[in-house]
């Protein structure tokens, strides 16, 4: 019996109120042909697309029903590839785009599309595979996506914070004042798209604002202003190592609040993070106390914000994208800030008065908000692994354009610090995303995992090319 065959012997598939999951038998010998007919938008089909084509094994969803392993969770799909149609979009992947090998046998029930934002149940039926060059048309279209998605978003982070120390040491020493003007232009973006209808947004009750919004409010104005105060006195490089530190924030702050306790497995990691940011400190050859203290603050208030926003508003800002997150906290950002600007940062006005000093500030401004929009489509069209990895690659990148541009000297014990650090937030990362019903991996085996998968390899990559830059700078230094 040929594939075609085989695909009219799949059941159809149709609504039901359980967990939406795809259980493949065998997975790893049945061969992908087809991702051309998804029934979702652009998100699901390269989610589905990228979970397929590279065999990667999705987070198991809730095991209440007894369903064995292995499965792949279709709502881990959709969730990772985008919210409109994914849950349809992998479903069908599964059974329109997959020749069934003789002996072999899969098995699909789709769930309420509720959970991927669908609002309702999905059904699908078998179709036939498409013809191999439509395959690898539709498989190079969504790998291109992803990939400008990526570089849009590493241009766009790299210029927001580069762009911000150049103003730092050039034409506009202002931070606060900066960060104001930010939120401002922010306020008044976002809002316009809401009032015309281009971005939804949920409506806030004054008491959610009160007792909600306020405090993640008063949060991001301190992570805000503090981050941008420390940038104005470190080096690039030394903030990004500093950022480091993050995992340790959240994972106090949420055992302190009690939203999850900390593991004896997670504490190590994070120790054995903090001692790479300790070695990159020491290294540190143009040390700023205030810069420091600055820094760690903004460290510690982002941490804090990220679990406060999820206890806070996870229920009134479901899947919420980061242009309706800024247009609820930007404007109690700029009240918060906006008289302390005024009182520390006087001579901004002065500055802004000159035409070149506000040209500049206008496009760094306008950088900024293209940030946000860079999140939006980066978000939509990726998974967590691929954004865990994009992130290293961003701050690679970033230290390395930091030291060509403004020339300031990174050691080669920073390097090891930095690199250090960044192998145990990728062994954190593994931990964080292992199957809650799971029992947790041991360490030698976490470590080993964590040295030889493909973030690590992206590390091993970024700490040869920023020992060359370790040594161009310090050279140059010397000169």
């Amino acid at each position: 019996m040929g594939p075609s065959e085989k695909m009219k012997s799949i059941p159809r598939m149709v609504p039901c109120k359980r967990q939406c999951r795809l259980s493949i038998a065998d997975m790893t010998d049945v061969p992908y042909t087809s991702l051309t007919k998804l029934g979702g938008g652009g998100g699901g089909r390269a989610g589905a697309a990228a979970r397929l084509a590279r065999r990667e094994p999705c987070q198991p969803g809730p095991r209440e029903h007894g369903n064995p392993p292995p499965f792949l969770s279709v709502c881990s799909m959709a969730s990772a590839g985008g919210r409109d149609g994914g849950v349809v979009g992998a479903a069908a992947t599964a059974v329109a785009a997959l020749e069934v090998e003789e002996g072999k046998r899969v098995d699909v029930e789709v769930g309420a599309g509720a959970r991927a934002g669908m609002g309702t149940g999905a059904v699908a039926s078998p179709s036939p595979s498409k013809p191999a060059a439509t395959t690898a048309a539709s498989s190079l279209v969504a790998s291109n996506s992803t990939y400008s998605a990526i570089g849009f978003w590493i241009a766009m982070s790299c210029s927001v914070i580069l762009f911000n120390k150049f103003l730092y040491v050039t034409v506009f020493p202002y931070p606060l004042t900066l960060t104001c003007i930010h939120m401002a232009f922010a306020s008044t973006a976002t809002w316009t798209l809401r009032a015309t209808g281009q971005l939804v947004a949920p409506t806030l009750g004054w008491r959610l604002w009160g007792t909600a919004v306020a405090p993640i409010g008063v949060l991001y104005a301190i992570s805000l202003a503090t981050s941008n105060l420390g940038a104005a006195r470190l080096s690039v490089s030394f903030v990004q190592m500093i950022k480091a530190l993050t995992p340790l924030v959240t994972l106090g702050v949420t055992a302190a609040l009690g939203v999850e306790a900390a593991t004896m497995r997670q504490a190590a990691v994070v120790g054995v993070m903090c001692l790479g940011v300790v070695v990159a400190s020491y290294g540190e050859l143009r040390w700023n106390s205030a810069g420091v203290a600055f820094q760690v603050t903004s460290v510690v208030a982002e941490g804090a914000r990220l679990v406060v926003t999820q206890i806070l508003l996870q229920k009134h800002l479901p899947k919420s994208n980061p242009l309706v997150s800024l247009s609820i906290f930007a404007p109690p950002c700029f009240a918060l800030l906006a008289p302390i600007a005024a009182t520390f940062e006087g001579g901004a006005l002065t500055a802004l008065a000159l035409q070149p000093v506000a040209i500049a500030v206008a496009a760094n401004t306008l950088t900024a908000f293209v940030l946000n929009v860079a999140v939006v489509v980066l978000v939509t069209r990726t998974s967590g692994l691929v954004l865990t990895l994009a992130g290293t690659v961003k701050d690679i990148m970033l230290i390395v354009a930091s030291v060509l541009i403004f020339w300031n000297p990174v050691t080669a014990i920073q390097v090891v610090g930095y690199i250090l650090a960044l192998l145990s937030l990728n062994a954190y990362n593994l931990l964080k995303s292992a199957p809650k019903d799971a029992p947790p991996p041991p360490l030698a085996r976490l470590a080993l995992d964590a040295l030889r998968n493909r973030q690590a390899f992206a590390i091993y990559a970024g700490s040869i090319v920023l020992f060359i830059i370790s040594r161009i700078s310090l050279t140059s230094a010397a000169a």
